[in-house]
């Protein structure tokens, strides 16, 4: 398991290195777009650059917030309950988004064949380019919460052996 939390640490890792380099084009990329289109002629492929960054960016930045547990979770319900029902919550809500996300995965790769010899109009590269973000962002979150349910199974196991038969004797 410590291999496990190790691999999705480094990919938060990447996912940010790759969030921040994708904000940082679509700074120069736009910023350099409105200047040469004042002084100069207008760049054409300026849209289609900063469509692809922006993709990287939004799907990047769902990584690193579902790494660092930054996604948006309405728990108010899920405190109203018994320790219990939390973690069974927990799971079937883990296993929802694991479903989810595969068939996110599953629906991307399906259409990156089919949209691959579709080219842009300026950049002349695949639009599948565009939708390959999409596949590896689904596939990392699906790994998370996977190892996240795997977490939240085996702790509730290790209370169980912790805890001396016949409950607690305080």
């Amino acid at each position: 398991m410590a291999f496990y939390r190790k691999f999705l640490e480094i990919g938060s890792k990447i996912f940010h290195v790759i969030g921040v380099l994708s904000l940082s084009a679509i700074i120069v990329v736009v910023s350099w777009g409105v200047f040469v289109r004042k002084f100069l002629t207008p760049l054409p492929w300026t849209e289609e650059i900063c469509a692809l960054f922006f993709i990287s960016l939004a799907f990047s930045g769902a990584c690193v917030a579902t790494y660092k547990r930054r996604h948006i979770v309405v728990d108010f319900l899920h405190q109203k309950f018994s320790k219990e029902m939390a973690k069974i919550i927990a799971i079937v809500s883990n296993l929802l988004i694991i479903a989810f996300m595969g068939l996110v995965c599953v629906g991307s790769f399906l259409l990156l064949p089919q949209i691959h010899m579709i080219l842009t109009v300026n950049l002349d590269i695949p639009r599948s380019v565009f939708f390959s973000p999409l596949l590896v962002a689904s596939i990392y979150i699906a790994l998370f919460f996977i190892y996240d349910t795997i977490m939240i199974l085996t702790k509730k196991n290790e209370e169980e052996t912790a805890q001396p038969a016949g409950g607690n004797h305080s």
